[in-house]
């Protein structure tokens, strides 16, 4: 491939000398045409393997929005945008963009990881209402009649026991689902440079905003893979100014989708979880209000008693409530760490596209975004510590099921 560019760039230099010297419209012509055959970047990128052509896709699925993205970042940066009181203060061609974003963002993130999220909750939803099942079977037992007491169609003892076996045995299966689920989850993070204890990984599909924290890391790792190639794509075609300029442009678009990504998930947080968490919250401290209130006026001993498990309960609720506020607001920490990160080297990017920055600048910015990209994965790792114990766990899960819903 090396070889078939250094060729095109020495026709390429022929062809220029050439043009210099004749005014013939024939060859002009056919020296501009040349120029944009070889020139268009995105869709002559050779690959070897399944991988690369996997990238190359992207990229060339990208470029389709790149043009529509950068005249708009052209108009705002010019002051041509119509700047609106409502969207959020946004001005037009700032909507436009977003939309562009999410659109680029849905090209880049392969929703894989998301599966296992979403399996292993389906899982989980088939254990709770077996265990229902068991718990409605534990209380058949007591009125069961002995095995021989029982009529022909009397259900035994022993047929509840059987019943209750087997429904244990499915427990286990599903069980092992969830486990084979949460290795191939531990094994796809590793292979972007994520490396988590099997402790872990059941801690991240099991906490509230585990799903985006891996959307987010995800997709920067895709951008840094991309950008890999865009720096192997300039190098090719580093004699052509005009192609410096796209890949700018290119970069720049990328690092827009992961400020997108994480602003998304920073918004998630603020106008979802945190909400609904300070609402179960507060019906907590009012159901203690009331209980506390309730055993005041209440003389009977058996009463008083069931009332202090009640509060006893709803403080153990609060509890768990203020771990995964803590836990969101420390998550809500590393991102805007990264995401100042990141709008420091959008700003760059931004500045580099706008004046055209020739191709060893590029080269420089290019090789420097890998490990720009490998450190804002990192950062948006969270610490991820286990449940004290197993009642905590429990409640955690109902916890997160009453947000979802």
């Amino acid at each position: 491939m090396y070889k078939s560019i250094s060729l095109a760039c020495l026709i390429l230099l022929s062809l220029n000398s050439f043009s210099k010297e004749s005014n013939d419209n024939e060859i002009d012509s056919y020296y501009d045409n040349f120029i944009n055959k070889i020139t268009n970047t995105f869709d002559n990128l050779v690959s070897p393997d399944s991988e690369s052509k996997k990238v190359q896709s992207q990229i060339n699925d990208i470029s389709d929005f790149l043009d529509d993205y950068l005249k708009n970042i052209d108009d705002e940066n010019n002051d041509k945008c119509i700047k609106r009181r409502f969207v959020f203060f946004k001005s037009d061609c700032r909507v436009e963009i977003d939309e562009i974003l999410l659109s680029v963002e849905k090209i880049i993130f392969n929703d894989d990881s998301l599966s296992y999220f979403s399996k292993i909750e389906g899982l989980e939803n088939q254990i709770s209402i077996i265990n229902f099942s068991i718990a409605a079977l534990n209380e058949s037992f007591v009125f069961a009649k002995p095995d021989d007491d029982s009529g022909f169609f009397d259900t035994s003892r022993e047929d509840i026991k059987n019943k209750i076996k087997n429904l244990e045995k499915e427990i286990d299966v599903l069980n092992d689902e969830i486990l084979t689920s949460e290795i191939e989850l531990q094994d796809k993070l590793y292979s972007i440079g994520v490396d988590l204890s099997i402790t872990q990984i059941q801690k991240l599909t099991r906490q509230l905003d585990g799903s985006e924290i891996v959307k987010i890391i995800t997709i920067s790792d895709v951008i840094k893979d991309i950008t890999y190639s865009l720096g192997k794509m300039m190098v090719e075609n580093s004699f052509n100014p005009q192609s410096a300029k796209k890949y700018y442009g290119m970069y720049l678009l990328l690092t827009d989708v992961i400020i997108f990504a994480q602003k998304e998930y920073l918004n998630t947080i603020d106008n979802i979880y945190l909400p609904s968490i300070n609402t179960i919250k507060k019906n907590s401290f009012d159901s203690i209000k009331l209980a506390k209130k309730m055993k005041r006026k209440t003389s009977s001993k058996d009463n008083r008693n069931k009332l202090d498990n009640n509060i006893a309960q709803e403080e153990k609720n609060i509890y768990v409530i203020e771990y995964l506020e803590k836990d969101l607001q420390l998550q809500k920490l590393k991102i805007k760490k990264a995401l100042t990160v990141n709008y420091e080297k959008n700003s760059v990017a931004l500045s580099s596209y706008l004046t055209s920055s020739n191709a060893a600048n590029l080269q420089f910015f290019i090789n420097e975004s890998e490990s720009h990209f490998s450190n804002i994965i990192s950062l948006q790792i969270p610490d991820i510590i286990p449940f004290d114990n197993k009642e905590m766990e429990e409640a955690y899960k109902l916890l997160k099921l009453k947000i979802n819903n």
